[in-house]
């Protein structure tokens, strides 16, 4: 099982966790879907979590090199699902 990690000041991430078995980055959004990234490098899900006041924010971050960019699977609707 991976352990989720929250997401401070993200208005749309809620947490993330990291698979390094598979790459997956599992990514839970404030509205409670999640979804799983497969063959995402480690170092995304760093930069995703990393608590540097001078790096763009999780998800300025997350649109810009996640998004569009790497296969995404929905795992879960939410609370609705």
């Amino acid at each position: 099982m991976t352990d989720f990690i929250p997401v401070i000041g993200s208005s749309a991430i809620k947490e993330v966790a990291y698979d390094p078995v598979t790459s997956t980055l599992k990514v839970r959004f404030t509205s409670g879907m999640e979804y799983h990234y497969p063959s995402v490098d480690h170092a995304h899900f760093l930069a995703l979590i990393r608590q540097d006041s001078r790096a763009t924010s999780a998800g300025k971050y997350f649109n810009a090199h996640i998004v569009g960019k790497f296969g995404a699977r929905l795992v879960s609707k939410g609370a609705s699902s």
